[in-house]
């Protein structure tokens, strides 16, 4: 893997300097592991091994805490394909400069960043980063498959599609969101299908209330026959 280049405006920039120092080592051990178009996999628990492989203490909970603070700051985008988790550094052409280049990761301009933004376009090394601000839905049948963030803590991700299909079969739709999305940030669990996980919590609502149901009628029968 080539060597990368670190430059000295990192002493003086605001977004750098507003990183905990966990934060900032996660920041420069990620630019080291990247591939050569700056993207990598965002699953925690291969970070904690490919990342930090002598430190024992770093925990999975810290590199998801890191990589959400670096990506809420602007430092990198977190997107997902085929259910997994990626991210990538937006401004990665603009600091590096290697000649030989070998995708590892998914291209991140075919799929979806995770807080609801639009989908960016690699950026070619030397270029200036481009964002592709697709307009015509369609003409971009992506656009329509793209996952966009959900919840309180952006981390229920959902197509326009899912979305109304929530929308329509839920008149509470809002607060079963936000229920996924709260357990989601507490746990640390993620799922490859939203909409089925929103689907599945409502049909065991749904059990519990219909046991509930038949518990009253039971006691209402035997006060009846008393």
């Amino acid at each position: 893997m080539p060597n990368r280049i670190i430059k000295e405006t990192i002493r003086t920039s605001k977004s750098v300097n507003a990183l905990s120092d966990f934060q900032f080592r996660v920041w420069l051990y990620l630019i080291t592991y990247v591939d050569d178009y700056g993207c990598g996999s965002a699953d925690p628990e291969l970070l904690k091994g490919f990342v930090f492989p002598r430190r024992k203490g770093v925990t999975e909970a810290q590199i998801r805490d890191a990589l959400t603070a670096l990506a809420n700051n602007g430092m990198i985008v977190l997107y997902e394909a085929d259910g997994e988790s990626y991210f990538y550094f937006p401004k990665w052409g603009d600091h590096q400069r290697i000649q030989s280049k070998v995708r590892k990761y998914p291209d991140p301009a075919e799929y979806t960043v995770s807080h609801g933004e639009s989908p960016l376009v690699t950026v070619s090394h030397g270029e200036s980063p481009l964002e592709s601000r697709i307009q015509n839905t369609e003409s971009n049948p992506k656009e329509n498959k793209a996952r966009r963030a959900y919840g309180e803590y952006k981390n229920v991700l959902l197509t326009d599609e899912e979305l109304a299909k929530v929308k329509a079969e839920f008149p509470d739709w809002s607060a079963r969101i936000e229920r996924v999305s709260e357990y989601v940030a507490k746990t640390g669990k993620t799922y490859k299908n939203y909409l089925a996980v929103i689907r599945s919590w409502a049909r065991k609502d749904g059990s519990a209330e219909q046991s509930r149901e038949d518990e009253r009628i039971k006691s209402m029968l035997k006060y009846i026959r008393r």
